[in-house]
């Protein structure tokens, strides 16, 4: 979101084997592949983790993988990579407590190789990665081993003369993919896009407003923009506002600015507000304790979603701190996001 930082915890060492990430790591593991002097990679994750944690309050959104050229040495450390994959990414998840987080793991392709290898019957290959096939296989077979993993198929990327490792071009473009792959996986839950999700719990969007709804938006947001020229400046909402608290201008302002140009439009505001006043109705509704919060029973038992798996992963989803219930500005940020992907705000109705 517009008023959002977007940081990474990284970790990186070259040509690291899987086994020096083993969330049970002893020495003896990483031996096999002449590691074991870089100690336990994976106990160095969690605690740049928990420090990124103390020192900011942070959302964890999702993870990246990009690794295994240090096993495509040894046929028999290859032939391990996914059990060790699911180890890693299962403790992963339990010691960060973000059990629903997408996994988006990193696969190398060359030109002529296909994005599906399904049908790849693995063998030792010639030169300097014998085991790769086993590697590549496992990387994709992921995907339907591990919950919400997806493989990130890096094709012919640009790498630096001397080595093996992409070039700034390169990196630059592995992120693209890295994040366009997030963007279409992060929020999808089982079969179902956020759109079809958002609509099943009843989600209308702007063909629900009235003309009423639409005048009455108009004229709250021209009682702070002082100058009448139809945007907001954030000296004008955020810093000279009278309403609500700053902090909570400053988040309003935040998520309405869709495009980040500083700048929040007429039309932007217009459907922020359709999307947050529905939003809160629908929570509202299947709050039926009205103490404004909603638990995983209220929200599976409201039916909004018929089918009982389906609501429990959804609620999963919503819960980004993964305390089993619901408050309103946390349930906020993930439909106010699921709102938004691939749409663009529309133009105000004008008188």
């Amino acid at each position: 979101m517009a008023d959002e930082n977007i940081g990474i915890v990284k970790l990186a060492v070259g040509g690291s084997s899987i086994l020096t990430w083993k969330p049970d790591w002893s020495k003896e593991d990483p031996d096999r592949v002449g590691q074991g002097r870089h100690g336990s990679l994976y106990k160095k994750l969690i605690t740049k983790v928990e420090q990124a944690r103390e020192n900011r309050d942070i959302e964890i959104v999702g993870f990246l993988w990009l690794q295994g050229g240090g096993d495509m040495k040894k046929v028999d450390v290859a032939k391990e990579y996914l059990d060790n994959l699911k180890s890693l990414f299962a403790a992963v998840r339990k010691d960060t407590g973000v059990s629903g987080s997408p996994f988006l793991c990193g696969s190398i392709r060359r030109t002529e190789d296909p994005d599906d290898l399904s049908s790849l019957i693995p063998k030792r290959i010639d030169g300097r990665y014998p085991a790769i096939q086993w590697v590549v296989k496992a990387q994709w077979e992921a995907q339907t081993a591990i919950p919400n993993v997806r493989s990130v198929i890096l094709r012919d990327i640009t790498t630096h003369p001397m080595n093996v490792h992409y070039n700034t071009a390169g990196q630059l473009e592995a992120g693209k993919l890295f994040a366009q792959a997030f963007l279409n996986s992060a929020v999808r839950i089982g079969d179902h896009t956020p759109q079809q999700i958002l609509a099943k719990l009843g989600a209308k969007g702007r063909g629900a407003v009235t003309d009423r709804q639409l005048a009455t938006y108009r004229r709250i947001f021209g009682f702070t923009d002082a100058n009448g020229d139809r945007q907001h400046s954030k000296k004008e909402f955020v810093e000279d506002g009278r309403y609500l608290t700053r902090q909570a201008r400053q988040g309003i302002f935040g998520v309405s600015d869709s495009n980040g140009d500083g700048i929040v439009s007429e039309a932007e505001y217009i459907d922020n507000r359709i999307i947050t006043d529905e939003a809160k109705a629908i929570f509202e509704a299947m709050d039926t304790n009205d103490d404004g919060k909603l638990t995983r029973n209220e929200f599976v038992a409201s039916e909004k979603l018929k089918e009982e798996d389906l609501a429990k992963a959804v609620f999963e989803a919503l819960d980004s701190d993964d305390n089993g219930e619901l408050v309103v500005p946390e349930y906020l940020r993930v439909w106010g996001r699921w709102s938004r992907i691939g749409r663009k705000t529309q133009a105000a109705v004008t008188n």
